[in-house]
């Protein structure tokens, strides 16, 4: 069987041209696109880079602020313990109407009270323990040069204070007898308020005009020790 190309060759050259012009287009286009090809990864990665840096600094920022209301709820904390222990101390204190009038129930009718004071006058003030660290410096002292704080200073330096009421009571008085003081202290430690009561000195001597005794006469000084 024979084939006739009925197709003018003229059409047939132009087609071929074509042809070769769409392979050589197909060509430069692959060329081109493997060579764009790193710097498209380029540009990604550095729009991943700029994201993670700036998710670094908001965290950067959230653990700061975390920090700061850390070290503000330590702050309320000490400040709140400090309130407790300052309640807890004023609440212990003796209710002083209260153990006056406890004071001159005990009391018999010939023994009359000069003074009555606390010891110590004031209350004291001490600072909390602390737990030395190792490689801590020792603290000055006068062999050194050093100035040492008291007990006080430290423990205002470190915020952390306890205030001690007065453990002791002292009651001065006269009394016509000897027996009526003793009568005195009995009674007191009778009450059950106080852990111990001392008849710390009794002497003998003239209740003169400005003493507050009732008349002249022989009398007896004394000083009973209540502690709590």
């Amino acid at each position: 069987m024979i084939g006739v190309n009925l197709i003018p060759m003229s059409i047939r050259q132009a087609q071929a041209v074509r042809r070769h012009m769409l392979a050589w287009a197909m060509a430069v286009s692959g060329v081109a696109g493997a060579g764009s090809l790193p710097a498209v990864l380029a540009t990604v990665q550095a729009a991943r880079l700029s994201s993670l840096e700036g998710e670094q600094l908001a965290l950067s920022g959230a653990l700061s602020r975390l920090r700061r209301e850390h070290t503000e709820a330590v702050t309320q904390i000490e400040a709140i313990n400090n309130e407790i222990e300052r309640a807890t101390t004023f609440r212990q204190k003796r209710e002083w109407s209260s153990l006056l009038a406890l004071i001159g129930r005990a009391m018999p009718q010939d023994v009359w009270l000069e003074s009555i004071a606390t010891d110590p006058a004031l209350p004291t003030a001490t600072a909390a323990p602390k737990t030395a660290f190792p490689g801590a410096p020792a603290p000055a002292s006068a062999a050194t040069g050093g100035v040492s704080s008291s007990p006080a200073q430290a423990g205002c330096a470190s915020g952390a204070v306890t205030i001690e009421a007065p453990r002791k009571l002292n009651l001065q008085g006269m009394s016509r007898t000897y027996e009526s003081i003793q009568v005195y202290a009995a009674n007191l430690a009778g009450t059950g308020v106080f852990s111990s009561v001392v008849l710390g000195r009794s002497t003998s001597g003239g209740a003169g005009p400005g003493s507050g005794a009732p008349g002249a006469g022989e009398a007896y000084r004394f000083l009973i020790v209540c502690e709590w």
